[in-house]
């Protein structure tokens, strides 16, 4: 998943456990200027935050601690004011794994067994 497959209504955790309400294209006027965003939040909370401090990949840019870590639909718009207390209402869409951060390695299927062989001190024979 990244930020743009987030859509108004979608529940999102945050790494510390906090929950928030996407809202799309959200406006309001500071100062007698019109400001559109994208946002999380949670209004009994008090918090919300802009999506601009995310990259593609749902991570905080200011820290980790603020990464998207699992994204959830609701099934009906009531949940969306109680959002907390309809669990049971959600699917889940995504969630952050932690090996997500893994480095990948590309090998051959004989080098692998070369590595481990020598590595375990063992002749490796591979059956079809």
């Amino acid at each position: 998943m990244i930020k743009n497959d987030l859509k108004t209504g979608y529940i999102v955790t945050l790494r510390d456990g906090t929950e928030l309400i996407v809202i799309k294209n959200f406006t309001r006027i500071l100062n007698e200027f019109e400001i559109t965003d994208d946002i999380i939040v949670n209004s009994k909370k008090y918090y919300w935050q802009s999506l601009k401090d995310y990259d593609d990949e749902l991570k905080n840019k200011i820290s980790k601690d603020f990464d998207i870590i699992k994204v959830e639909s609701i099934s009906h718009p009531y949940c969306i004011q109680e959002f907390e207390l309809y669990k049971n209402e959600r699917t889940t869409i995504w969630e952050r794994y932690r090996n997500q951060n893994k480095l990948n390695i590309r090998m051959k299927k004989e080098d692998i067994i070369k590595r481990l062989s020598e590595i375990m001190n063992v002749n490796i024979i591979m059956e079809d």
